[in-house]
Formats: structure tokens, sequence, C-alpha cells
């Protein structure tokens, strides 16, 4: 009997890093769109042509590919691109991926109940914790769960993004996800360079829903925030 697999321990809540300006749209939309996408409960899963690796969904299958591989390779490609996928971080604190992903740290950091996510969402969703390596996936095609193996294909990134520490959502379609718990957010972190009337207007919008707004703090080659722990020592100075 083959030995079970096992996740013992799971992260208690979860962060998506969100840039608050887009290529082509006024910051105010963007703002306003995310600000309605917490208040009226959803996330946004986006398709794998759409994520910023592209490499993304790459695998291997062998040299020789008949006819009939082929096309389970066409029904691949099919549910790669009608997956859903919605990426988070474990930690709100790294440094890169405010650089990256919350528009070099003028963006925000979302925090989420893992728990009250999980029970929130349809029941087609599934959480994994992304798998790092120096190489691709390598599939053998056949018809058995299609799904599976994209997903499979989906949770693999070279190791070189390791430092996300990502988790990824899939779900059987793209777009808006409804999650149907006010708890489900628990803290909107905000960029040390965020504009000052953004920071103000998420205050605003959020207390409400009694979401928390907590401010970036530097403290020498470390960033935290009022409800994170954080390793205190000297006072640095910024010019």
């Amino acid at each position: 009997m083959p030995a079970n697999i096992v996740n013992y321990v799971i992260p208690s809540q979860l962060y998506r890093y969100r840039s608050l300006r887009r290529i082509g749209e006024a910051d105010d939309v963007v703002l306003d769109r995310e600000l309605g996408a917490i208040a009226q409960g959803y996330i946004w899963a986006s398709s794998f042509q759409g994520m910023n690796d592209p490499m993304e969904g790459v695998f291997s299958a062998g040299k020789n590919i008949d006819p009939g591989k082929k096309r389970i390779l066409e029904q691949m490609k099919w549910h790669k691109e009608s997956t859903g996928i919605c990426c988070f971080s474990e930690t709100p604190t790294n440094e890169l991926m405010w650089a990256h992903y919350a528009d070099e740290f003028r963006g925000i950091c979302l925090a989420y109940d893992f728990s009250d996510l999980r029970d929130s969402l349809v029941d087609d969703a599934q959480f994994t914790r992304l798998f790092y390596s120096e190489s691709h996936p390598r599939l053998s095609l056949t018809r058995a769960d299609l799904e599976t193996s994209v997903r499979r294909v989906l949770s693999s990134k070279s190791q070189k993004w390791s430092y996300e520490r990502e988790w990824r959502l899939f779900t059987s379609r793209t777009g808006s996800m409804r999650y149907n718990k006010a708890s489900v957010i628990k803290t909107v972190y905000v960029g040390s360079r965020i504009d000052p009337r953004a920071k103000e207007l998420i205050s605003r919008r959020i207390n409400p829903l009694g979401i928390t707004l907590s401010e970036m703090n530097l403290r020498g080659y470390r960033i935290a925030f009022d409800n994170t722990s954080v390793r205190h020592g000297s006072e640095s100075i910024y010019i």
C-alpha cells in the first residue's frame, strides 16, 4: 500500500499583492475596482496567458507524438486556457513581491483568512502550493483525468521563482469568484510609497467592513507592519 501525501501545516492567512496602476487606465478607476472587489466579496481568476512568466504551463511529453496524443494535447491546451488561476503568497513582507506586484511599494497587499476563504468558495475550487524545480514537468499523455494533468503543470515553476512562496487557487473558469463571508479579508497592507490620497480613500472604504489598514514600516533591510511580528532593534534613518 503506497504512503499517503498529506499537508500537516497550512498557512492561517494568504496574501495577494496588488498594483493600483494599470497601463491605459486612470489610477482612480483601478483603485475603485480593487476596493469594489473587496466590498462585493470577490477575487479575480486569470488564465495562464495572463501570468508574467512566459514559461508558465510548459511541459514535455516525449519525442514521438502519435495522432491520438496530438488530440490529447489539443484538449490539454483547452483545459489550460479555461482554467482560472488566482495567485497568493505566504507572506506580506516580501520586498521583491512589493516591488514586482505592488507597483514598487505604491500598491497594497490583501490578507485573506485561509480557512474562511476555502469555506466560502465554489465547490470546484482547489488550492495548491507551487512546486519549484530546475526542470519542467514531464507527462505521459493519456485521457485519464486531463484536468489533473493540466493543474499539475500549472502548479510547477522554475526554482528562480521560489522567493514568491506562492499558493494558487484553481477553478474551472476564469473571471470573478465570489466568497460569502465578510470576514475573509482581515487586513489591507499599504506600501511605503502609496499615494496619501489613495491611502485615505482605502481607509474610509474598508473601515465600515471591519477590515484593518496597516501601514508599512521600513527597518533597515526589513519591512514590517504593526500587526506582523518583527525583530526589534535600533532605529534606522531614511533621508
